[in-house]
């Protein structure tokens, strides 16, 4: 490939992009495509980042080298230092990588990553050796987001060796680093140990592997096409906009798009991959838990709740109950995280008082609405169907220290406007 072809390929990937961020160790395949970018004309601004997961005694060494290079090409050089410790596992150092990219990538910037094709054909068999389906199979993209920017492996479809040829006829200096002769990493066993069998029995085996990626990516959104189409019918919000998934329409799917649909939901609002494993527990420890189980998974940032026939779909943070505060009429109030309410005029309704007040959920209190019996908050609450999680911000109009109406669900006996009174209504938008 070479620069000129290497420039259409970035953009027809990642047209417009602003920036060119190179993801640089300083190994062979990075400085490879660092010295084919800078071999093309007019390109955009490049710059590199170099990330020390500060798990080798040596790494300062790679730091200096990556500095060195990106001086003599006249480009910044941008340098994360990590400190995951030497007993840090590949998932852990990938992870805090991509993180560590992201903190400096923002909307309309390219990152640019050296995988090529022995890199899909190693994390193809990995996959395969885990269980994956077609999802996993599809193994590396060729392209991605990254918060608001865009991962592009424009060297996917080349060999390693392809690259070393152009490294030595180039006379490029890299550094090679020794953990990737460490047999304790599972893509270092299956580089030295695995595939030079298979590729002496199976000379094209490398290639046999992209092309299963290609075909289970192409599978893999196929089954995203019908998740969403799924989807359309299945997931709503509630008043609170939370979302959430209806649970008796997505039992009448058949298993598999159950499980589909199930899985293509939850990864793209939470960006959390699931295995089968952790879908076999959401269905049998959350989906499928006893109505007064309260039962909840964690998932990175979100949380499953199941609540009725629903599962809902949660931000981890928790909403805080809201201070106790005075109301007056034709004036909005926020609640905090709450939302806000307002008490307007209306042709009916609540009856005016002299003093209003916002309170909020109280153990021990009882209320009856307006031609109903006594309850407990509680039971009003189940009634009208206010998520557990919710009930303590649910708004209580107090007028002149009496329970006057529940949010704009009910209004409390006694407190009903008559035909000829100026009248009242709540209205809580807990939306903000």
């Amino acid at each position: 490939m070479t620069p000129e072809q290497l420039r259409a390929h970035i953009e027809t990937l990642c047209p417009g992009a602003r920036r060119w961020f190179v993801g640089y160790s300083g190994g062979m395949d990075s400085h490879v495509l660092l010295h084919m970018l800078m071999a093309i004309p007019d390109r955009p601004e490049i710059i590199a980042i170099h990330v020390d997961h500060g798990v080798q005694a040596h790494s300062v060494m790679w730091a200096r080298h990556c500095a060195i290079v990106t001086s003599t090409f006249g480009i910044r050089l941008i340098r994360e230092s990590l400190k995951l410790g030497s007993a840090a596992s590949e998932a852990l150092m990938r992870a805090e990588r991509y993180l560590a990219f992201e903190r400096h990538c923002r909307p309309g910037d390219v990152l640019l990553l050296a995988h090529h094709a022995d890199d899909q054909a190693e994390t193809v068999l990995l996959r395969l050796l885990r269980g994956s389906g077609a999802r996993g199979l599809a193994a590396i993209p060729v392209t991605r987001p990254l918060g608001g920017a865009t991962i592009c492996r424009p060297l996917l479809g080349l060999r390693r060796d392809q690259l070393f040829s152009y490294a030595t006829e180039h006379a490029l200096k890299w550094m090679d680093d020794p953990s990737n002769n460490t047999p304790r990493f599972d893509r270092n066993y299956l580089r030295h140990q695995v595939f030079p069998l298979l590729e002496s029995r199976w000379p094209g085996c490398v290639e046999a592997f992209s092309l299963s990626a290609a075909l289970s990516r192409d599978a893999s959104r196929l089954l995203d096409e019908f998740a969403e189409q799924d989807l359309k019918t299945l997931v709503d919000y509630n008043r609170f906009s939370e979302q959430r998934l209806a649970i008796s329409a997505w039992e009448a799917l058949s298993r598999e798009r159950r499980v589909n649909t199930l899985r293509f939901w939850i990864e793209s609002e939470t960006n959390v991959r699931l295995n089968a494993d952790m879908v076999d527990t959401i269905i049998r420890s959350i989906i499928y838990s006893r109505p007064d189980a309260d039962a909840r998974l964690a998932l990175g940032r979100h949380e499953l709740r199941r609540y009725r026939d629903h599962l809902y779909l949660l931000e981890s943070i928790p909403v805080t109950q809201p201070d106790a505060c005075r109301i007056e009429p034709d004036k909005a109030v926020k609640l905090g995280e709450a939302g806000h309410v307002c008490l307007h005029s209306a042709p009916d309704g609540i009856r005016c008082g002299s003093e209003y007040q916002i309170r909020f959920r109280d153990p021990g209190i009882r209320c009856k609405a307006a031609g109903r019996v006594t309850r407990t908050l509680k039971d009003w609450f189940q009634e009208y169907s206010i998520p557990p999680w919710r009930r303590h911000c649910v708004p209580l109009l107090f007028i002149d220290g009496e329970l006057a109406a529940v949010a704009d669900l009910f209004v409390c006996e006694g407190f009903v406007a008559g035909s000829q009174e100026t009248a009242l209504r709540l209205q809580w938008m807990p939306d903000d």
